[in-house]
């Protein structure tokens, strides 16, 4: 299942936050994609829980 999960999954879990906090970005800053995240000073970062790699989706799998 891990191995499904990162070619549905991979690369689709980062998100744009605040660089102090760590909070996701507003949808009031009209944030679509990380060109736009990057050039309004904000942070391009991945979830903990991911399926970039292969033991990554394992580790996700067996938390959830």
């Amino acid at each position: 299942f891990s191995i499904i999960g990162v070619q549905l999954f991979a690369g689709k879990f980062y998100k744009c936050v605040y660089p102090g906090t760590h909070d996701r970005v507003d949808i009031l800053e009209n944030v679509t994609n990380k060109i736009d995240c990057l050039s309004k000073t904000f942070t391009w970062e991945n979830s903990r829980l991911n399926f970039d790699h292969v033991l990554n989706g394992y580790l996700a799998l067996l938390q959830v």
